[in-house]
């Protein structure tokens, strides 16, 4: 059944969910990433004892099947924090908790931990990235008021420590920002108190290019990557406006690397964005969470209308949302320490159903 609403977005088609994932029995996900259609990973918890113990798991054949592979011993947070997994290349590895970044570089038979010099508790890593050799990492120090701030950290891939990147930082009650990566192409943003943003792209992780804002100042922007050569982003605003448990979302796509972002017709604003997944620059899909509710909205027509549908009733967070090509993409809802657990669901129609995803696991 479809409920069809008329409005400023055009037509909004809402439809009901689609079917309950049953939480596992032996591998609770956390965090997926996919280095190419073959080649992913997923980091979870399995019960072992009375407790859930880290695993990390891989696949070399679309996820048709699933090997485990040498976990980093990272505690599921008590807080709740998603435990994020980022492959980088068929050897490098990074998996953050928020508070702690380990790094593998040899296929996850070893992994250390690095250090972002300079951090001071509370604070946040929130993403990484790596790009013509070097880690990327965006970093918040958090509870001191107006001096709260947010960096990009940097250093070569295989070192220990990674350190502040000179002229990136924000700082201010509310910092932001984001990072990402499409080839040899480093896209960095950062903001403050919805007044103040700098936005710059690299083709060499050396030299940052300034280019316009992707979002008006008063929005955040959410970075989508490069799609068809375009870049293209999502810009939020307004949280608990224009009723609680929304936000305003509106997608910005620039006719080319450095040139002016334009908007689409503005997305549903039912739900906290939580995610931003383009498939191409025609088509993206935007996770969020509202009134108890994992919501997924989508465009497939560059944003000239959205349909939106209810993944499920765990409303607790959606984390991950990507394609992995113009058709293929995931999504990880909930956490693994949360009382209904968590899933992955997969799309293969570039976003317009998602089904409930299982982990084929065999030896070796």
């Amino acid at each position: 059944m479809k409920l069809i609403v008329a409005g400023l977005v055009g037509l909004l088609a809402v439809t009901t969910p689609v079917a309950a994932a049953s939480p596992s029995d032996t591998f609770l996900p956390s965090s997926v990433s996919w280095l190419d259609p073959r080649h992913g990973s997923a980091f979870g918890y399995t019960p072992c004892g009375e407790d859930l113990c880290p695993e990390l798991l891989a696949t070399v054949d679309g996820g048709d099947s699933w090997q485990a592979r040498t976990a980093p011993p990272v505690k599921l947070p008590e807080n709740h924090n998603q435990v994020r997994l980022m492959v980088a290349d068929l050897e490098t590895e990074f998996v953050t908790d928020g508070t702690t970044l380990w790094e593998t570089n040899d296929a996850t038979r070893n992994w250390y931990e690095v250090e972002l010099t300079g951090l001071t508790e509370p604070y946040n890593i929130s993403e990484v990235v790596t790009a013509h050799g070097k880690v990327f990492a965006v970093a918040s120090l958090l509870g001191n008021n107006q001096h709260n701030a947010t960096r990009i950290y940097s250093g070569p891939v295989g070192e220990p420590v990674l350190h502040p990147l000179p002229g990136f930082e924000v700082i201010g009650e509310f910092p932001y920002g984001g990072v990402a990566v499409d080839g040899d192409i480093l896209q960095v943003y950062l903001g403050a108190n919805y007044a103040e943003a700098q936005y710059h792209f690299s083709l060499d992780g050396e030299e940052f290019v300034a280019a316009p804002l992707p979002c008006p100042l008063e929005n955040v922007a959410m970075l989508g990557g490069i799609r068809d050569n375009r870049p293209i982003a999502l810009c939020n605003g307004g949280g608990g406006s224009p009723q609680p448990g929304s936000m305003t979302k509106q997608v910005f796509t620039a006719p080319h690397l450095g040139g002016t972002y334009v908007p689409s017709n503005p997305a549903p604003s039912q739900g906290y964005t939580s995610g931003f997944g383009p498939a191409t620059s025609d088509v993206a899909t935007i996770a969020a969470v509202g009134g108890s509710r994992s919501l997924l909205h989508s465009t497939f027509d560059a944003g000239k209308s959205w349909s939106s549908t209810i993944l499920s009733d765990r409303g607790f967070a959606l984390f991950d949302l990507q394609f992995v090509t113009p058709d293929i993409g995931h999504v990880v809802d909930g956490v693994p320490s949360s009382s209904s657990a968590s899933a992955v669901y997969r799309s293969t129609d570039a976003g317009h159903t998602w089904q409930p995803y299982d982990f084929h696991r065999t030896d070796g």
